[in-house]
């Protein structure tokens, strides 16, 4: 089995880390067990959206050694007005340069998109990501083209679109793997092997809810509150009886063992 590539998302900055000192210190946690792929996005920091260039310019200093991840919107809301369909090229181009920016300051290694833009058809997301390739727009910022929240039915469309007009694609796709909940290995994973794309887990601990505290009803403080900007849309994923019956399972039987529920999902997602 090779060795485990540990990654680490960044939502909780401006959230739980507050200041640059702070995330800097938990950069030096991550690099003390090794972990060198820090994962953000455009909309990341939640609190202070669009910020983690300006943080990674003031870390600049400490974070080589890093392998950043970015994951890009293509929706930019401006005065109420949505770019989306005939601004999908000039917003990545935009984006682009705002990239390689940052990787003045850490390695950039892999681009994502986000999520499908619903309101732009397939077909011109696959061409815009391959036309930015083939100008040399994104061979300047990233060595991976990545994707994530795709359902499979519209995972399987865009490849198809790719395949059909030759454009580049994906060959990362970052989702749920997650031990009470198999879903994606019905659907999912079989899209994602057949095209030979890497499988990036996240949410191993469903966001923290196989920690048991959403469950016992001890969410204040985790991001399962509601008073945390991740819990509006935390809540309606993992605030199902069947899950709370799964865990409640999973905990029975760990308990024999003496093992934490924590414990048993990060082991679940690394062994299976």
């Amino acid at each position: 089995m090779s060795s485990l590539k540990l990654s680490f998302g960044a939502a909780l900055f401006s959230m739980s880390f507050l200041n640059p000192q702070e995330v800097q210190g938990v950069l030096n946690s991550l690099k003390e067990s090794h972990t060198t792929h820090p994962d953000t996005a455009g909309d990341i920091p939640r609190l202070l959206p669009g910020a983690p260039g300006s943080l990674s310019e003031r870390l600049k200093p400490q974070g080589k050694g890093l392998r950043l991840t970015l994951r890009f919107l293509c929706r930019l809301s401006t005065k109420g007005a949505i770019w989306r369909a005939a601004r999908w090229y000039d917003w990545l181009k935009l984006a682009c340069g705002v990239w390689v920016s940052i990787r003045c300051a850490v390695c950039v290694t892999i681009m994502h998109i986000h999520c499908p833009d619903l309101d732009t058809p397939l077909e011109k997301q696959a061409r815009t990501m391959n036309d930015l390739y083939q100008a040399g727009k994104l061979k300047r910022v990233l060595l991976l083209f990545g994707i994530s929240n795709f359902q499979p039915d519209l995972l399987q469309k865009f490849l198809a679109i790719c395949d059909a007009n030759g454009y580049v694609k994906p060959s990362i796709y970052q989702g749920d793997y997650i031990a009470v909940n198999h879903g994606m290995g019905k659907k999912l994973l079989p899209i994602v092997r057949k095209y030979e794309i890497a499988y990036n887990a996240c949410r191993v601990l469903a966001s923290g809810s196989l920690s048991g505290k959403y469950t016992h009803r001890t969410e204040e403080g985790t991001r399962l509150s509601a008073h945390n900007p991740l819990g509006g849309f935390m809540r309606p994923l993992y605030d199902q009886d069947v899950l709370d019956a799964a865990l409640k399972r999973l905990e029975e039987a760990m308990e024999a063992f003496g093992v934490t529920t924590i414990d048993a999902a990060l082991r679940w997602a690394y062994y299976c």
